[in-house]
C-alpha cells in the first residue's frame, strides 16, 4: 500500500467524531452543551463518566491502530518515520474531522495519547534521522516492524542507541 494511501485511512479514522456519536445516541448535539468541545472531557461533563470513559477509548483507539497497523502494509523503507505521519494524520482528523465538515474536533489530547502509545520504539525513530542508512542487518519482527540499526561511535552498525555520527567517528 503507498504511505499516500496511509495518511487518507488515518485522517479517516481520526475523523470519526466518537464524542458526537455517543451525544446524538443520548439526544445530545455536545457542541452545544459543556465546554463545546468534542472530546472525552466534555463527554464526561454532560453524558457522564462511563460513556466518557468509552469516548476516551474510541478516541484513543483512533490515534493507536494506524500507528500500529499501517506501517506493516505500507510499501516504504522508513515504516517508522510513516507512523509518526499517520499518527499526525489521525490527530488532525479528530480536530477537523471531514464527517462534520471540518468544524466542531475534539482537542486530539485521547488520539495523541494513542499515537505515543503506539508509536515506534526508539531504533525507529533513529532511521528517521539523516545519520541512518539502511543496512543489510535491518531487520523486520513477526509483525513487519522494521528494527533499524544504527551506526556507532566506532563505525559498526548495531541496534538500538539513538548516537550521532560525527565526521571524526568516520574512519
Amino acid at each position: 500500500m503507498s504511505p499516500i494511501v496511509g495518511l487518507i485511512i488515518s485522517y479517516l479514522a481520526g475523523s470519526i467524531p466518537s464524542a458526537y456519536i455517543s451525544g446524538r445516541l443520548r439526544g445530545v448535539d455536545l457542541r452545544k452543551h459543556g465546554s463545546g468541545n468534542l472530546g472525552a472531557t466534555n463527554v464526561v461533563r454532560v453524558l457522564g463518566a462511563k460513556t466518557g470513559a468509552v469516548v476516551f477509548i474510541a478516541d484513543l483507539l483512533k490515534g493507536f491502530l494506524p500507528v500500529y497497523f499501517l506501517p506493516m502494509y505500507t510499501e516504504t523503507l522508513r515504516p517508522g518515520m510513516w507512523a509518526l505521519f499517520f499518527g499526525a494524520a489521525a490527530i488532525i482528523g479528530h480536530v477537523k474531522p471531514i464527517f462534520l465538515l471540518w468544524k466542531g474536533g475534539g482537542k486530539g489530547v485521547a488520539t495523541a495519547s494513542g499515537v505515543f502509545l503506539a508509536a515506534p520504539k526508539s531504533t525507529d525513530v533513529c532511521a528517521m534521522s539523516p545519520e541512518y542508512e539502511p543496512g543489510d542487518d535491518d531487520a523486520r519482527d513477526e509483525h513487519g516492524r522494521l528494527h533499524a540499526t544504527v551506526p556507532s561511535k566506532n563505525g559498526d552498525r548495531q541496534h538500538g542507541g539513538c548516537e550521532k555520527r560525527r565526521e571524526t567517528d568516520i574512519p
